[in-house]
């Protein structure tokens, strides 16, 4: 596991969330990862600050931005192009490492970028809604229709 090794700035915790922070993050089939910490800034990069796992192994992992392929925020979430088994691809930010205020070496920023998210390519999966159930109609309909074509035996 990739550890980064620089400190990161996290919303105080008397502050309300700004921006996408507690906005829900799924994965590109849509399975629900975890939580927006906070968006934070280091050096050009802009990463989101993804908390997920059950407490007490909670991990905050640094999601680079063009990782985004959609922000809804009518619904509060971030949606990733990355599903949950491909998460450790991400570096594990150090919770010791989180700073509130200033003073990090990767800076809060409150405002979603007007940068849109690079949308997802042909090759990657996305959410799509599957009627499973249609295959099954089709199939009662197709017996019902046999037996009403069936010609009358020995009358």
């Amino acid at each position: 596991m990739r550890e980064a090794d620089w400190t990161f700035e996290i919303p105080p915790a008397t502050a309300d969330a700004a921006g996408i922070e507690d906005y829900d993050v799924e994965s590109a089939v849509g399975e629900l990862l975890g939580k927006v910490k906070a968006l934070v800034r280091r050096d050009s990069e802009l990463f989101v600050a993804l908390e997920h796992g059950p407490p007490p192994a909670r991990r905050i992992r640094a999601v680079p931005w063009d990782e985004v392929t959609e922000v809804e925020h009518d619904s509060l979430t971030v949606r990733l192009r990355a599903r949950a088994d491909e998460l450790h691809r991400y570096p594990v930010l150090d919770a010791s490492r989180a700073v509130e205020g200033g003073g990090a070496e990767a800076v809060r920023v409150t405002e979603v970028p007007d940068e849109q998210p690079r949308a997802a390519s042909p090759d990657e999966p996305e959410p799509v809604d599957r009627p499973s159930y249609l295959a099954a109609l089709v199939a009662g309909l197709l017996r019902v229709y046999r037996f009403f074509r069936r010609p009358s035996e020995g009358v």
